[in-house]
């Protein structure tokens, strides 16, 4: 495979290497953000800004931006998640849209694990679903 994570939104150095720890070693990770970091010098690692430069599907999606839409979510997924690929997202807890958005994952998804990480993210889950 050429690559097997797609990361949308910001992406810093401690989330990089937990990401590391999902994909094998010759793997690639693609990010899709406006940030501009060194983080991108990584060999492995690419930055982009659109979603037209993608041109494969990815067995994870990791979403990292409380402001996305679920339809933007859906469209993500449909578009360049596996069959059977798995998508990691935080959610605030105290987000007046959480029970919502859960409840559509939970339709569209199999939700494997909702992970309570408020020890590193105050009033955050991290939603585990596989497709």
């Amino acid at each position: 495979k050429n690559s097997s994570l797609l990361c949308i939104g910001d992406l810093e150095p401690n989330s990089y290497l937990n990401l590391l720890d999902l994909v094998e070693n010759k793997q690639k990770i693609f990010c899709l953000t406006k940030t501009s970091s060194s983080i991108f010098q990584q060999e492995n690692l690419f930055q982009f800004d659109n979603l037209d430069e993608i041109k494969t599907k990815f067995s994870v999606i990791y979403v990292n931006n409380y402001e996305y839409t679920y339809e933007f979510i859906q469209n993500i997924t449909k578009s360049f998640l596996n069959s059977g690929g798995y998508l990691l997202i935080p959610l605030l807890k105290s987000s007046i849209n959480f029970d919502d958005i859960f409840k559509k994952l939970s339709h569209d998804f199999q939700i494997i694990q909702e992970a309570n990480i408020e020890l590193y993210f105050r009033n955050t889950s991290l939603l585990v679903c596989k497709s």
